[in-house]
């Protein structure tokens, strides 16, 4: 399960620490940011705005067909906008949908952009199936 809290820290998290320690990269985890509508805790921060975002494939809703192979060897088709994410629950009266959570990731990200910081968000899929792209895709952007 990847439950998310202080000080707790998810598997495709894990996967994007371990690229940054293999090239060398010193990175701050769960840094703290206030966006203005809410706070936020940037997965992965690198001085002096770098922001890697560590995305489990199904609880962001990726749209594209994925595979995590430690978990199956089944293709996962991909959300699309109307899927159920969360079914309700006492804090939320109505579903979250895929396209409830891929507007909230880009406001985010869009608030992290007009703060100045680079953002680079990573599928768990991809951080697992093709670490050597996400690292060439980090060192492209962070000079060590």
């Amino acid at each position: 399960k990847q439950t998310k809290g202080k000080n707790k820290e998810t598997v495709p998290e894990k996967l994007l620490q371990k690229i940054c320690n293999d090239i060398g990269i010193k990175f701050v985890k769960q840094h703290n940011v206030k966006l203005g509508f809410q706070n936020h805790d940037i997965d992965i921060f690198i001085e002096p705005n770098i922001c890697l975002e560590a995305d489990g494939d199904r609880i962001h809703a990726n749209p594209n067909p994925y595979l995590i192979p430690s978990r199956t060897s089944t293709l996962q088709p991909g959300f699309k906008p109307n899927d159920v994410i969360f079914g309700k629950s006492k804090s939320r009266k109505t579903p979250l949908l895929a396209r409830d959570k891929w507007d909230s990731d880009k406001k985010i990200t869009d608030k992290l952009k007009e703060l100045g910081y680079v953002v680079l968000r990573f599928w768990h899929s991809e951080l697992e199936t093709n670490p050597e792209k996400c690292r060439k895709k980090i060192l492209k952007f962070v000079k060590c």
